[in-house]
């Protein structure tokens, strides 16, 4: 009965205020109609169509607009608008489409960036570019206001790198999940899991109000899932793992009752740390968590990668996944961000996926965060396949295995998860009881 005037009373405050935020996680407003958030969040690698793909369209220096690749060839177009979602372009008007491409019209209403605007003579120190000049930096919702999304159909599939499952690793979130448990979510990262330059980051506010990577994590589980997320945020701008490691041992544990799941996302800013080193302190942070919480699972995030060309922002964030894969076990999961971003790099501008063209993640990169995050939470059919033709392990089998694991188990079917063959089982039936309840 308390819960429920709980719950009554909140929807009442919400529909006073307008509020976002419901049980701990940011939902999208009920009257904003501008996208369906379950289209957002599905894996841009899978089916024919792509919605609200960004471009940051750029002049070169003689002013001309060359077409544009977007992640795959066009077959046909479904709808333009201003990346606000609150303005529609035209088909032969603004744009058209030739040999897959998208061409914008010069004359049309489609935004562009001059080549000079873009590759600033001056600038602020430390915005350097790598071949002279500055890179354009802009914070809050500047790049957001000149960008435009493209939704299109195309026949083709995605051939760039797509994250593993890691759910063999993720036994008890994946049990809970199976059961139907809600889950309390923490997210402890940088300014990037703090959302910054997502257009629904309380701070910025702008049209259509995308939510934060962490709180499109959070709604995607519990819409693939039927569960309730309870998601703290305990990410701070300008942090790195370092801190990350510190504060943890100095308040982030007192603060937190009960977490069944969480995401360490350092990294952006460990710019002069070599990778073992960034991995050692991302692991030191899982091991502190889960002495402090029973039975969590840690998603140990490799970071989206800054922009190459801001080159005093670039170290070694491509080396940060690998390194943190020797950390892997049971409980404790690498998430490769920063090779789905190397893969789409590939194929789009930098600019097309930042908030400040330096090092933050516009909506459109946020949103493949989530989709990331949430394959991760997947068994791999590798996995599946391994576990139901392989023979059978006695328990007197069983091999432990220390802090790290080797990249030679990990090869091995399971994960190498030879130190809980049970736990593992475990992952893949519940993974196959929750794909059966869909």
């Amino acid at each position: 009965m308390k819960q429920t005037l709980q719950k009554l009373l909140t929807v009442i405050v919400c529909t006073l205020f307008s509020c976002l935020t419901f049980w701990g996680v940011v939902r999208v407003k009920a009257e904003n109609k501008l996208f369906d958030i379950q289209e957002m969040l599905l894996p841009f690698w899978e089916g024919e169509i792509t919605y609200n793909e960004t471009i940051t369209p750029v002049k070169e220096k003689d002013g001309s607009i060359l077409p544009i690749d977007l992640l795959y060839p066009i077959d046909e177009i479904i709808e333009v608008r201003s990346a606000d979602l609150l303005l529609k372009y035209e088909e032969g008007k603004d744009y058209s489409v030739e040999n897959g491409k998208f061409v914008i019209n010069p004359s049309g209403g489609i935004k562009t960036l001059a080549y000079d605007e873009f590759h600033p003579a001056e600038g602020q120190a430390g915005f350097e570019a790598r071949n002279g000049g500055y890179v354009l930096w802009k914070e809050g919702s500047w790049y957001h206001q000149r960008q435009t999304v493209i939704t299109y159909r195309h026949k083709a599939g995605y051939g760039g790198y797509v994250a593993e499952g890691k759910g063999r690793l993720l036994a008890n979130t994946l049990e809970k999940l199976a059961s139907g448990k809600d889950i309390n979510l923490l997210v402890y990262g940088d300014s990037i899991s703090t959302g910054a330059n997502s257009s629904g980051h309380k701070d910025i506010h702008v049209s259509p109000y995308m939510p934060t990577y962490p709180e499109l994590f959070a709604a995607g589980i519990e819409a693939k899932y039927g569960v309730k997320v309870k998601l703290f945020n305990a990410s701070v701008g300008g942090t790195d793992s370092a801190w990350g490691l510190s504060n943890l041992r100095g308040g982030i544990l007192n603060v937190y009752d009960e977490i069944d799941l969480a995401v360490v996302a350092f990294g952006m800013n460990d710019t002069a740390r070599d990778a073992e080193s960034f991995a050692v302190n991302a692991s030191r942070i899982a091991k502190g968590l889960k002495t402090k919480y029973k039975d969590i699972d840690v998603l140990l995030v490799g970071t989206m990668l800054p922009n190459y060309d801001a080159y005093k922002f670039y170290g070694h964030q491509t080396e940060f996944y690998d390194a943190l894969t020797r950390y892997e076990k049971q409980g404790v999961a690498a998430v490769n961000i920063g090779g789905v971003h190397k893969g789409l790099l590939q194929i789009k501008n930098y600019a097309d996926m930042t908030g400040n063209n330096v090092n933050h993640a516009n909506d459109y990169l946020a949103r493949i965060y989530a989709q990331t995050l949430l394959k991760t939470l997947e068994v791999s059919d590798y996995d599946v396949i391994e576990e139901e033709t392989s023979a059978e392990v006695s328990p007197e089998s069983e091999v432990s295995v220390g802090e790290e694991s080797t990249a030679e188990s990990k090869n091995k079917g399971c994960g190498g998860n030879a130190s809980a063959p049970f736990a593992c089982a475990a992952a893949i039936l519940a993974a196959a009881f929750i794909k059966n309840k869909k």
